[in-house]
């Protein structure tokens, strides 16, 4: 593509030019070039031809933001949601769902470069309907003179985007976050900074955690709010986590269908609010499935997972194999495996509570050897714990990240130990943002099959 001549408006305080964008990338920003530099524009779409201002320069890239659309992409939507100009909840609505789908792809691609000519790339699996599909939401909450904003923050700031409705979420939802929001403006309740409000599997039960300051509340506001929002269950917590109340059923539930050939009975999941579940339920069925296809487990093999969670891939790899061992350092969490262990009739997983770095090294100490390793680390990823999963020498690693960045600087780490991507699956989590669920399978160097 040729670059876009720069037209550049004299100004001390501001510079304006044209732009085609050629791509989206992770943050979900749009890519273009002016005089063979690189430009990231928000909201902006492939094939877009734009008028930006300049916002920031930087020696090899800069920012800029939309001043007017000259020529719109043949991809560019109207957004549902009138607000998302502002809210930082979504970075992509105004482009059509099947580029965002093909644009995610890409930048997948473009992100795990160096592994495209050496390990499968499977497509992206998108939503038959990439709306309504979210079943949990963090909310703040702040006051504006007699004015109560509820919501998700702008992008890349800290005000409130007050919004009516958010399409992520189903109807249901958002009449709990309305009802929510109406109580706490009509009682004047000025403590509370955020809250999260999660339903289980097809909107079965809400429960709302509230975080709230040290002294402008009243507890039995928060036991009103449970009657009068109909929520089964309520939390509320101050900003250093110390919960101070819990009230009614504060689980969710969830199910995990048989699927043949990769799980032979259905797993029932009932897992405590505070315990870690993806938002989007239909996904994450397909990401277990896809997980255990990659793990292609025999029944005398035995696994590592780390970050294990409540269980959501650790019961499932149960019913394949000898035995799981699952690491994690939520207390909750491990609670909920363990009960959902035994709810599924699974002896066969073993749990450890702690520091996952800390339950390495005690397991190197006594000379443990597994066949698989799974991980499934947070945002920030796992290079600190690979030598350490190296010394286990499994045939096979399976990564599952949230975040392209972090997982390719891992893989090359995983890579310097013998550990070799072998392919990859992609999985669209959240629609209209620019986030890419990756599930990749390496294998060892030692691996003769």
């Amino acid at each position: 593509m040729k670059n876009s001549k720069k037209v550049l408006k004299r100004d001390k305080e501001t510079k304006e030019a044209q732009i085609e964008i050629e791509n989206i990338v992770w943050g979900g920003k749009g890519i273009g070039r002016i005089d063979g530099k690189v430009y990231f524009i928000p909201k902006s779409v492939p094939q877009d031809r734009l008028l930006i201002k300049v916002t920031k320069e930087k020696k090899d890239y800069g920012y800029g933001e939309i001043v007017k659309i000259i020529y719109p992409s043949p991809y560019r939507v109207s957004p549902l949601c009138k607000d998302f100009k502002r809210c930082g909840g979504c970075q992509i609505q105004m482009m059509n769902y099947k580029l965002q789908v093909e644009s995610k792809e890409k930048m997948a691609k473009e992100i795990l470069r160096r592994w495209l000519n050496k390990a499968k790339f499977n497509s992206l699996l998108a939503m038959e309907n990439p709306f309504e599909y979210r079943h949990s939401g963090e909310f703040h909450i702040k006051w504006m003179g007699e004015k109560c904003l509820c919501g998700f923050y702008e992008g890349e700031s800290h005000k409130v985007v007050d919004f009516e409705n958010c399409y992520l979420f189903p109807k249901g939802f958002n009449s709990k976050i309305k009802g929510i929001k109406n109580f706490v403006y009509r009682k004047k309740i000025e403590g509370i900074s955020s809250f999260n409000l999660s339903s289980g599997e097809n909107e079965e039960g809400y429960i709302a955690t509230f975080l709230v300051g040290e002294n402008d509340f009243d507890l039995k506001d928060f036991e009103n709010i449970q009657k009068e929002v109909d929520l089964n269950g309520v939390v509320v917590k101050s900003k250093n986590g110390v919960e101070i109340l819990r009230k009614g059923e504060c689980f969710l539930t969830y199910t995990i269908k048989k699927r043949e050939e990769l799980l032979p009975e259905e797993i029932k999941f009932k897992v405590d609010v505070e315990s870690f579940t993806q938002a989007n339920f239909q996904i994450n069925a397909e990401l277990v499935y896809e997980v255990l296809r990659l793990a292609n487990l025999s029944s005398n093999e035995t696994v590592l997972e780390l970050f294990s969670g409540a269980g959501n891939f650790t019961l499932p790899l149960a019913m394949k194999c000898k035995e799981v061992t699952a690491v994690e350092k939520c207390e909750k969490a491990i609670e909920d495996s363990k009960f959902n262990a035994n709810l599924n009739s699974l002896h066969n997983v073993k749990h450890l509570k702690g520091d996952v770095k800390e339950q390495i090294r005690k397991l190197i100490s006594t000379s443990e050897k597994y066949d698989l390793v799974l991980l499934d680390p947070p945002r920030g990823g796992a290079y600190e714990i690979i030598e350490g999963i190296a010394a286990f020498n499994p045939k096979r690693v399976l990564y599952i990240s949230c975040n392209l960045p972090t997982l390719e600087r891992d893989l090359r780490r995983l890579n310097e130990f013998g550990f070799f991507a072998e392919e990859f699956s992609f999985f669209d989590l959240f629609p209209h943002t620019y986030g890419v669920e990756t599930a990749v399978l390496l294998r060892s160097k030692n691996d003769k099959n």
